[in-house]
């Protein structure tokens, strides 16, 4: 394997994105910070509409939950 094929890179970088938002690290992708802070975060970096309705809810430490 010469080099990394497309498929590769975008698992990579889902990862990334999915590490940013479940530890408090803070995550770099190809020098640069990864702008997820909680899940509310997360939920808006998919949602490709203008209205952005969600359901968002932090219980505790441990646990948010969210709709969208």
């Amino acid at each position: 394997m010469d080099k990394f094929d497309d498929d590769l890179v975008a698992l990579f970088k889902r990862r990334a994105y999915d590490i940013a938002v479940s530890t408090d690290c803070k995550v770099t992708l190809n020098g640069k910070r990864i702008p997820i802070k909680n899940m509310k975060d997360y939920m808006l970096m998919y949602i490709e509409t203008t209205e952005k309705e969600i359901v968002y809810k932090k219980v505790n430490d441990r646990w948010e939950i969210g709709l969208a």
